[in-house]
């Protein structure tokens, strides 16, 4: 059986990464054949332990005791080494792991494969000024992304789907920059623009409605403007009306006896004057002695 299982394969350095075993804590690695045609790689440490692979069940396990050499381990006859470690202590525990080897993928299988950041490519004017803009996000330009894409386009093709996702190559390599209209080649972009077709049924009447809302947002801006000088023209005018009341009540506290008894009668003058006649006993008489009196008080006498 071929099985390539090295060092170097996905599973071994995947496993060692997580282990934590660097490269010259290995003593020894080599493949067994077992009864069966099965296959498995050994790595001896620099504590005498083994780590097998079976790699036609998808294993790993522990050897719970030590070795001098993985010949010593796999053709132990003592029943201590390989095939029954399974009889010591902590075996499920601590000692046996589970893996999955998986074949290559063909183009055809990685046209499944999306690889998404984990965030936006791009730092744009549209996301820094709150803008809205059509472009959903950008991505990594693999050659995955982009058949997966395509292959999307199909699936929603079979849907009878009236949306489809369209690309633009973003985010330039170091050292290009944008074309004329914002282009970039397959070969110097870093990243894939996706927008959503068909969002947009009319983009006439979508830029159209665009300008309007535009338009509204800047009366309302304009008549948010004009109601504050407004507010502070009427808090001016309560202002000086207060000053007004104010030099009001200082006037009256400023005068004498004499002058608030002249208001007093001749707030009673006018009232009688006004409300009452002959026929009621208060004859022309009655109000010409009343006016005589007021005027003698304005005089002082």
């Amino acid at each position: 059986m071929n099985t390539n299982f090295t060092i170097d394969h996905p599973v071994v350095k995947s496993f060692l990464t997580e282990q934590e075993i660097e490269p010259n804590e290995i003593c020894e690695t080599g493949t067994h054949s077992s009864g069966g045609g099965f296959e498995h790689f050994g790595i001896l440490t620099d504590d005498g332990h083994v780590y097998t692979f079976n790699i036609a069940d998808g294993w790993i396990e522990l050897s719970y005791n030590t070795w001098n050499s993985l010949e010593d381990y796999f053709d132990d006859d003592d029943e201590k080494g390989f095939g029954c470690e399974n009889n010591f202590p902590d075996y499920d525990e601590g000692r046996r792991w589970d893996f999955k080897v998986t074949k290559p993928q063909t183009r055809k299988e990685r046209k499944m494969n999306l690889t998404l950041p984990t965030h936006n490519l791009t730092n744009g004017k549209y996301r820094q000024d709150g803008t809205l803009t059509e472009q959903l996000c950008v991505i990594p330009a693999t050659d995955e992304n982009r058949d997966a894409i395509k292959h999307i386009n199909k699936l929603a093709k079979e849907q009878n789907s009236k949306y489809r996702l369209s690309a633009r190559n973003r985010c330039p390599k170091k050292g290009v920059i944008y074309g004329r209209y914002g282009g970039v080649s397959d070969d110097n972009a870093t990243g894939l623009g996706i927008y959503i077709k068909g969002v947009i049924p009319n983009r006439k009447l979508y830029w159209k409605i665009n300008r309007l809302e535009n338009q509204v947002k800047s009366l309302d801006n304009e008549n948010r403007t004009l109601y504050l000088g407004r507010k502070r023209d009427i808090e001016t005018m309560n202002k000086q009306q207060a000053l007004i009341d104010k030099l009001r009540e200082e006037i009256e506290s400023r005068k004498t006896d004499r002058e608030k008894a002249i208001d007093h009668f001749e707030n009673a003058y006018n009232f009688v004057a006004d409300n009452f006649c002959e026929d009621e006993g208060v004859t022309d008489d009655v109000k010409i002695e009343m006016s005589t009196m007021l005027n003698e008080l304005r005089k002082g006498k």
